[in-house]
This record gives C-alpha cells, sequence and structure tokens, in this order.
C-alpha cells in the first residue's frame, strides 16, 4: 500500500501536491465532499433519482448478503477480496444490529433483474449520515443502480433520523453521478 498523504485547500504548504510529485509520488484518487439537506420533515427531501424497472435495493440483513455485498465491492474497486477473519467479524455485527435493532453501519445491494450488482454502506452519526463504498459491477454500470442505492439509503438514514448526508466522492466517477441527481 504505501504512503498516503491527503491534500486539501487547507493543506500548508499551499504547493504540497506539486511537491509530493515531484518526490515520485502519485495521485491515488481525487475526491470531492458533498451534501444532501434530507430535511426534518416526516418526508424527506430526496435526490431526484430515477429508479429504473426491474432495479431495486435491500438492506444487508444476513451473512449470506453480506458476503455478496462484500465481493462485489472488491470487484467493482479492482481491490482483492476481504480475508475471512474479517468477514466473520462483519457478520457478527450484523447479526448483533439485525438482533438488537440498533444500527451504526448499515449496507445495501441493488439487484438487476434479481442479480446483485452493485452494494453501498451507510455510517449513521446522530443526524448526519456518511455514505461510504458505492460499487457497481462493470458489467451493470450506467443502468441505475447506483442512483438505487443513493435512494434507497436515503430512506433508510431518515426513518433513523438523520437530516443530512456526506459523501467522500470521487471525481471521476461518483461525484458527477452524484452532481447531476442534485
Amino acid at each position: 500500500m504505501g504512503l498516503r498523504w491527503w491534500v486539501q485547500p487547507h493543506t500548508r504548504p499551499a504547493d504540497m501536491e506539486t511537491k509530493l510529485r515531484s518526490r515520485g509520488f502519485r495521485l491515488d484518487e481525487d475526491v470531492e465532499v458533498l451534501s444532501w439537506d434530507l430535511g426534518r420533515e416526516v418526508v424527506p427531501r430526496l435526490p431526484s433519482v430515477h429508479v429504473p424497472p426491474g432495479v431495486r435495493a435491500e438492506q444487508v440483513l444476513d451473512e449470506t448478503a453480506l458476503r455478496t455485498s462484500r465481493r462485489i465491492a472488491s470487484d467493482s474497486f479492482g481491490e482483492a477480496p476481504p480475508s475471512e477473519g474479517a468477514l466473520a467479524t462483519w457478520a457478527r455485527a450484523l447479526a448483533d444490529a439485525v438482533q438488537s435493532g440498533v444500527w451504526r453501519d448499515a449496507e445495501f445491494l441493488a439487484y438487476a433483474g434479481g442479480t446483485p450488482v452493485a452494494s453501498a454502506g451507510v455510517t449513521l452519526a446522530g443526524h448526519v449520515a456518511r455514505f461510504w463504498g458505492a460499487g457497481t459491477l462493470p458489467a451493470y454500470r450506467g443502468r441505475g443502480a447506483y442512483g438505487t442505492l443513493v435512494l434507497a439509503r436515503c430512506k433508510w438514514v431518515h426513518a433513523r433520523g438523520a437530516e443530512r448526508v456526506l459523501v467522500r466522492a470521487r471525481k471521476g466517477t461518483s461525484g458527477p453521478i452524484l452532481v447531476r441527481h442534485g
């Protein structure tokens, strides 16, 4: 993995990115933080996302769905799959949340014609929800799965008291999609 360095608008010196590049560092990802105000009303203010026919999202509620979600995430981002130990830890946390009804994190799967094609997660932090890890299998990109996951997570977090959503979006992939939907 190596050394990772976050360069932000307030990073000093102001030319830190140039200095890092001159020493052989490369840009790994270019991100922006986006926000959506869900509001405080009973009915949330939702982004303008069209859910195509045959595409749906469901919350991950069992270990089989969790394994599917994490496999899709790995495949979407071109990363190695998680270890069995990590999967076991996440499965225990999921089982605890399902049993107790107390959620801090949740994952969702998007299905196209019954096939799981995309996954995404969310973390609740008071009245703010942080979206993370949304990825769609390459063969299914551009068919509405990502937007469907955005909408499902917005509804889910609003039902649990969140008023605002934050996303650290990659400028070349998820950023344009999110901006297009508001």
